[in-house]
């Protein structure tokens, strides 16, 4: 009797062995990766500059069971501005976030804001953080090659005069990518007449009043915004023939490099921007990475000679599969 007990317990764990196999074996090819929500908040994101930046994104986000969440934001000035976006994507149930901040961090808010959820900076990093990856063009290589493209292409003179566009100056790469273009000017830089940032661009037409009073031979813009600009103020005023540099990335700046408007544009690889940001991100969701990554994007100088280009087209024109 206790031989065929025991048999009848071991027939029983053999059953439920098999019967726990055949279930597994039924549910576990169903089984879905855990879905991830990644929101992307950046500055202005409805803009036509952001297009490879987000199909980068969208690249590596496919078939990774990502959902990829672009905040509807408009021009975000202040620290408290994109704090409550942050707070209010955390508070949504964002597993990770994607930040372009705009503007620097003295008072390290944004930075503890971030540490609370799995986040990559695309664009800029904060001054002095040492907590948050980041995804980057080198602000001041940016600014080398623009002005090394101002001095290859102009016979400049101590007649020459320079106006400068000097995008936000509240960012740690927009101040990077000045100082880069100052110090690679060297001794010309004395001949920039004027230098206006965006927040002087703001208010009032300051663009068409500097050039009234002191008007330039060579129009310097340092970022996309600034950029786009020149070209209005340059197309809208037929006797102005100063030559434009600078950065741009939108469809406007690259058709009006294609037109002969601009001289010379540098281009940070936003496609990959995109993309590098969005895999760091899944990598911190995926798997434990406490190490903190900062890593730096190409930049292309582009002129009209080589706009078309294999190796510039596949910036400017990425395929996305």
């Amino acid at each position: 009797m206790k031989w065929n007990r025991t048999t009848t317990i071991w027939v029983i764990i053999v059953l439920c062995s098999v019967i726990t196999y055949t279930l597994v074996r039924i549910i576990m090819p169903g089984r879905k990766a855990p879905v991830y929500t990644v929101s992307v908040i950046m500055q202005d994101s409805g803009s036509n500059r952001w297009r490879s930046f987000r199909e980068g994104m969208n690249q590596c986000a496919a078939d990774r069971s990502v959902v990829v969440n672009i905040v509807s934001t408009g021009h975000y000035t202040q620290r408290f501005e994109l704090a409550e976006i942050i707070r209010r994507e955390q508070a949504n149930g964002a597993d990770g976030l994607i930040v372009d901040p705009a503007m620097d961090d003295s008072g390290q808010e944004l930075e503890n804001l971030l540490s609370a959820t799995p986040s990559v900076l695309a664009e800029t990093g904060l001054s002095g953080q040492t907590l948050i990856d980041v995804v980057k063009p080198d602000g001041y290589q940016l600014g080398c090659l623009i002005g090394k493209a101002v001095l290859d292409n102009e016979e400049l003179s101590e007649g020459t005069a320079i106006g400068v566009l000097s995008g936000n100056q509240n960012t740690l790469h927009m101040q990077e990518c000045r100082k880069g273009f100052l110090e690679t000017l060297g001794s010309y830089a004395e001949q920039i007449q004027w230098n206006l940032t965006e927040q002087s661009l703001s208010s009032g037409d300051l663009l068409g009043i500097s050039m009234g009073a002191k008007p330039v031979d060579i129009l310097v813009a340092l970022d996309n915004e600034a950029m786009e600009k020149a070209i209005d103020f340059v197309t809208g005023n037929i006797r102005n023939s100063c030559r434009l540099y600078g950065q741009g990335r939108s469809e406007k700046c690259i058709y009006y490099l294609d037109q002969g408007v601009i001289s010379t544009l540098v281009v940070p690889d936003e496609f990959m921007m995109g993309y590098a940001a969005m895999a760091r991100l899944l990598s911190k969701l995926t798997t434990y990475s406490p190490a903190v990554q900062s890593q730096e994007i190409r930049i292309l100088s582009v002129s009209r000679e080589n706009l078309y280009d294999d190796e510039t087209a596949g910036i400017l024109f990425p395929v996305v599969s």
